[in-house]
């Protein structure tokens, strides 16, 4: 099977149609603004070593799981989707870290 064939189901079996349907779906859910009252403060420490593992790695990951063993669906769809092209990542798993799984729901990279 070639790759964009697998790609292809991979979306069709996540109800995914476009990159712009997947945009618009994450940035409608997670969008803040900067001056927000309503969103949770972001623990400066914790910003600071996010920062860094997206500054640090070519493609960094925030998966449920390992990446040996993914536990969500999604996870494992984008996990497989870069084994299969040979992309190195790195991941952090945010089931580890209550902090860290609250954090990624409001974090902004700037």
């Amino acid at each position: 099977m070639n790759s964009s064939l697998l790609f292809r189901r991979v979306i069709q079996q996540y109800s995914i149609r476009s990159f712009n349907n997947i945009s618009s779906r994450f940035t409608s859910s997670t969008t803040t603004t900067k001056n927000s009252s309503e969103s949770s403060p972001i623990d400066s420490e914790l910003k600071n070593k996010i920062d860094d593992f997206i500054k640090t790695n070519k493609v960094a990951i925030f998966i449920k799981g390992e990446p040996n063993a993914p536990s969500c669906g999604f996870s494992n769809a984008v996990l497989q989707i870069l084994k299969l092209h040979g992309c190195e990542f790195k991941s952090q798993n945010i089931l580890e870290d209550v902090k860290l799984r609250e954090t990624m729901k409001i974090y902004r990279f700037e």
